[in-house]
């Protein structure tokens, strides 16, 4: 049987896990925002393949963040029974890719990119103030 302490360190690893591959997502998807604007802005077929390439990389990153988030969660129900340790997280780890090349798809690419910008920070804050909490516990 694990001690409280070994829990904790457990849940703490999770966390890190986490938060490694949201905030190499979200590096990456700030990258690809930065693509997709020079793509709106008159890019060519190279822009629109480094968008999609670095899009490729959040989805693989975002496949890891969940699997880390859902073990950092199941972490967190060793920790704490009664979840006073909670994260709301949801669904927000959604994208869904356009493989159009047009100023129209160009645009929703671009604002599904901010959109999913702004879930991975509420994500980071979350797993970062549980982990935080974690950690003053003793």
């Amino acid at each position: 049987m694990k001690t409280p302490q070994q829990q904790r360190d457990e849940a703490v690893a999770a966390a890190d896990a986490a938060l490694s591959h949201l905030e190499s997502a979200y590096d990456t998807l700030r990258s690809a925002g930065r693509w997709s604007l020079f793509d709106i802005l008159g890019g060519d077929l190279f822009a629109t393949l480094v968008k999609h390439g670095k899009i490729d990389k959040v989805n693989t990153e975002l496949d890891a963040a969940r699997d880390a988030l859902r073990a950092f969660v199941q972490e967190i129900q060793d920790v704490d029974q009664g979840s006073a340790l909670r994260v709301e997280l949801g669904d927000f780890l959604t994208f869904a890719d356009f493989f159009f090349d047009d100023p129209f798809s160009d645009l929703m690419v671009h604002a599904r990119i901010n959109d999913l910008k702004g879930e991975i920070e509420n994500a980071i804050v979350q797993v970062r103030s549980v982990r935080e909490r974690l950690l003053r516990l003793a």
